[in-house]
């Protein structure tokens, strides 16, 4: 089966031959369109970024708290940052986690 697809890989790319290559693979190349897939997908993205976005937060509050130099004042701010930061990164880590559930969901019932 691997010497066929390597085969079929070798020759001239095109849509026949990718499709043709999906097919030695066994690979299910029929997709179905739905909008609430393409909110789900939009949504999961959107969260993965903001997620990223809190993750250099916590570690921009960490380091600023450890250039501080003893300033209390910017280590207290330093320190809210970061709890602000945790309590934002949990909640976009829950609403992955229920948007994850959505999806298995909605996926079943389409």
């Amino acid at each position: 089966m691997l010497g066929k697809i390597i085969n079929h890989a070798l020759a001239a790319p095109s849509a026949d031959r990718l499709q043709s290559i999906a097919q030695t693979a066994e690979y299910n190349t029929a997709q179905s369109f739905s909008p609430a897939i393409l909110i789900v997908n939009i949504i999961t993205y959107v969260l993965g970024f903001v997620g990223l976005i809190f993750l250099i937060m916590i570690l921009w509050s960490g380091t600023k708290m450890i250039f501080a130099g003893g300033n209390e004042q910017e280590i207290d701010e330093a320190k809210t940052r970061l709890k602000n930061a945790v309590i934002g990164f949990i909640v976009i880590v829950l609403a992955f986690t229920i948007l994850m559930f959505v999806r298995a969901t909605v996926l079943t019932v389409l």
